[in-house]
């Protein structure tokens, strides 16, 4: 599912000329379902740069928040070079985007 903050984000990197997909699952279960998935994967052609980003609206605190997106950076770093077979490089520019009502 796409927020907004998702959307605008893809919209913006796709604007600047990067290659962008959304909702990028990883980790396929044996049980169905996956680990986790990425909201917002952009690469930058003219930088060869690969980011990351979270997005999240949430009302969860500071620490709560940081908790959260570990796990899910953690659990995405063993996937980047399976679901972006071209990226060769080992450093993945990782983003929070955390909106507030």
């Amino acid at each position: 599912m796409t927020n907004f903050l998702e959307q605008l984000t893809a919209e913006y990197y796709s604007y600047i000329g990067c290659f962008v997909r959304t909702n990028v699952k990883f980790g396929l279960r044996r049980n169905g379902g996956y680990e986790g998935e990425m909201d917002v994967v952009a690469f930058d052609p003219m930088s060869q740069t690969l980011l990351h980003i979270e997005t999240s609206m949430d009302a969860y605190s500071l620490e709560v928040r940081r908790k959260r997106f570990q796990k899910k950076f953690l659990l995405a770093e063993r996937y980047y070079h399976k679901a972006f077979k071209f990226y060769t490089k080992e450093k993945v520019e990782k983003m929070i985007i955390v909106g507030f009502g």
